[in-house]
């Protein structure tokens, strides 16, 4: 029975305080193994502390408790500093050696000198003096890979000193011994720069041509040292629309979504046991299967066990995942799906919040949290709700480190926890950078996902693609670049430097050539016939790093197609030629994610990021493109998005594909008033109904530019 005077750790805790008959401890300090002090001893106090006779007590239990605090910060301190240096590489990588760009002078003891600068750059002078009328022999030596994809992720800007940006030349050749140095020998004869080695390969050519322009080339200072300010006209609808709308909708009261039929959440109107079963078993065979966030075998043994599976959150927690997906083979209507995941949800979110209490249930916790967060971000649209519970659930992931270092968890526990963990750390970095515009992917590249030997082969795919994937996109250039591109894409504008911008392509080169030839389509992702390997693929799963590259390629380089620049500045040749490159890849980029998204849909499973995301990279790309009036437009790229969007729209509810007579989302945009969600919280799924609007607007903007342009076009001629 409830008692109606709680204990004091109950009261405390402002949380409900049941006492079982004859006992003298409530059922929450019996679980939580605390002294049950009775409410009468204290008595006499507002807040239900004990009464004290003078203020000497008082002073006596303030000075312990802040002594007791001062301990509690003093191991805390210790063990953030071990953490630091022990952490162990299976979850969290070591960080990598610094190579930082040295520039010394070494004596030799002929008194010649040897000048070692980045990329192992060496010139060697036979009496330390430069001279155009005497030989002069130079040493270069390069590595295959000088950008730095390993490098441990940091926080600094990319506008920071310039020893910053060039950082981990030489990672390769120190990481990996097998790998031969190429190395040139010049020699310059009355002011004339000649090869005397001999390039016995195209590879090894691309590397000399690339080495020569930056470090021998008169265009080494513009690359360095100019900066190219890039303008955007307006938030991207297809990127920057659900930022837009969580910063303009964060203190509105969300309305209650009242389905007719479902209004009291009767148990008689559904079988909500029956619907629970059906659900975790279909989400066991498909979704999970590849994501690999439950461990099937134990969990099947888990909720076997359970005596009735509507009062453990976990399994409403699988139940809420399960029924969220867009895709999926269930028969629900949008309205019954809406109604098990607001029943399944609020059973949940109750027992949810008396776990966050208990110490022995923290992995589940954690588990359960994960679990809901597609519930809030993609259905409801409530975003500060899941950054809510995800911001306590990181915090218990702060004591559940503790056991993961010290190896006190079992096998499957240690497995779970590491991709709760980077799931978690994702959604964080969601929410910062949808509210606070921080781009900080650190903690995924820090993360390192492991495999059970009794996990689907699927499974086991998708997490070493992950592995490669977060490796990239947790690396210092590719954070650092985004953080420039995210102005662009949320209407400011933005500068780079000419060296980062000519980097991009070696990099992301580099690290596709990184992963295993298994998980490559092709050797050139880059090629203009890309698109063909996606027909050729062997499963969905192996194209998440050809897509994630294609992703990220398709919004770096059609963000980077309006500079600012003067025409007698010093880089204006060479930004020519990079923007027609750029827009190139650009138009190769989109060619490929729509043949993925194609091939995506055609598949029952669902492959998490890969769904829609891919299509609204491509109309952030095709907006940029079109705003160019000097870039030619592939007619046949319309057409393959027309095509594509026909697909999407058959894979949607069709009564959530809002109309353009209702749409409001590109005048808001362009506008300064406050964003209302009303247009989407009339439908059963408001996050669906969002998702085909920001399709349509942009799509429908799309086609009205294009059209504008062949009138001008036709005109002219």
């Amino acid at each position: 029975m409830r008692n109606e005077r709680p204990c004091s750790a109950c009261r405390i805790l402002r949380k409900k305080c049941v006492w079982l008959k004859h006992s003298d401890i409530c059922d929450r300090c019996v679980t939580n193994n605390t002294e049950c002090i009775s409410i009468d001893i204290y008595e006499g106090t507002e807040h239900g502390e004990p009464a004290s006779q003078d203020g000497n007590q008082d002073v006596q239990n303030w000075w312990g408790d802040m002594k007791k605090m001062e301990a509690e910060m003093e191991q805390m301190q210790s063990f953030i500093r071990t953490t630091i240096q022990t952490f162990p590489p299976s979850i969290f990588e070591q960080e990598p050696d610094d190579f930082s760009p040295q520039y010394t002078t070494c004596p030799t003891g002929n008194d010649d000198r040897i000048i070692t600068f980045s990329a192992a750059m060496t010139t060697t002078s036979n009496n330390g003096n430069s001279s155009t009328g005497s030989p002069c022999s130079i040493n270069i030596s390069l590595s295959p890979g000088m950008t730095d994809i390993n490098t441990s992720a940091s926080t600094y800007s990319i506008d920071d000193d310039e020893e910053l940006q060039r950082s981990n030349d030489k990672r390769m050749i120190k990481n990996n011994p097998n790998i031969i140095e190429p190395e040139w020998q010049l020699t310059i004869v009355n002011g004339h720069m000649r090869l005397l080695s001999t390039i016995r390969t195209i590879d090894e050519l691309e590397m000399y041509t690339q080495a020569a322009l930056r470090y021998l080339s008169p265009f080494t200072a513009v690359f360095e040292t100019e900066w190219i300010q890039f303008d955007s006209s307006s938030i991207s609808i297809a990127l920057g629309s659900k930022r837009f709308i969580q910063r303009n909708t964060s203190r509105k009261p969300r309305k209650k979504f009242n389905i007719i039929g479902f209004e009291n959440n009767d148990n008689s109107i559904l079988d909500y046991g029956e619907h629970a079963n059906k659900l975790i078993n279909h989400y066991l065979t498909s979704y999970n299967e590849i994501t690999g966030l439950i461990h099937a075998p134990t969990f099947r043994k888990y909720y076997e066990n359970l005596d009735n599976p509507l009062t453990d959150a976990l399994s409403l927690a699988v139940c809420v995942d399960a029924v969220v997906s867009v895709r999926g083979n269930l028969d629900y209507t949008p309205m019954e799906k809406r109604h098990l995941a607001d029943y399944f949800y609020t059973q949940c979110k109750g027992l949810l919040f008396d776990m966050f209490d208990d110490s022995t249930c923290k992995l589940k916790a954690v588990m359960t949290t994960t679990l809901l967060q597609r519930y809030l971000m993609e259905m409801v649209i409530d975003c500060f709700e899941a950054r809510r519970l995800a911001t306590i659930a990181l915090l218990i992931c702060v004591d559940l480190d503790i056991l993961y270092i010290k190896e006190k968890m079992e096998t499957v526990e240690r497995v779970i926890y590491q991709r709760h963990r980077l799931y978690l750390e994702i959604y964080n970095q969601t929410f910062d950078m949808l509210l606070e515009d921080k781009v900080d992917f650190t903690a995924t590249a820090s993360i390192h996902l492991t495999t059970l030997d009794d996990e689907p082969e699927k499974t086991k795919e998708y997490v070493a693609l992950c592995n490669h994937v977060f490796r990239f996109a947790g690396s210092t250039y590719h954070m650092n670049l985004m953080r420039r591109i995210n102005c662009l894409v949320y209407g400011k504008s933005s500068s780079l430097r000419l060296n980062d911008i000519l980097r991009f392509e070696p990099v992301v080169r580099e690290w596709y050539a990184s992963i295993p030839e298994k998980y490559r389509l092709c050797d050139d992702p880059f090629v203009p016939n890309a698109y063909q390997f996606i027909e050729k693929h062997g499963s969905t799963t192996n194209m998440l790093p050809f897509a994630s590259l294609h992703m990220t390629t398709a919004v770096v380089t059609s963000s980077i197609l309006q500079p600012r620049l003067q025409k007698d500045s010093a880089a204006f040749g060479v930004l020519r030629l990079v923007r027609e490159r750029a827009a190139s890849l650009a138009i190769t980029s989109c060619k490929v994610l729509l043949y993925v998204m194609k091939a995506n849909l055609a598949e029952e499973s669902d492959i998490p990021a890969l769904s829609f995301e891919a299509l609204l990279q491509v109309l952030y790309a095709l907006d940029k493109l079109t705003s160019c009036s000097n870039i030619e437009f592939p007619l046949d790229l319309r057409t393959m998005l027309h095509d594509c969007f026909k697909d999407v729209s058959r894979h949607l509810p069709t009564d959530h594909q809002v109309p353009m007579s209702s749409t409001r989302l590109e005048s808001y945009i362009k506008g300064s008033n406050k964003y209302s969600l009303d247009i989407y919280e009339q439908y059963p799924l408001p996050g669906v109904a969002l998702l085909y609007d920001i399709f349509l607007t942009s799509i429908t903007q799309l086609d009205c530019r294009l059209e504008k342009y062949n009138r001008k076009t036709s005109g002219g001629l």
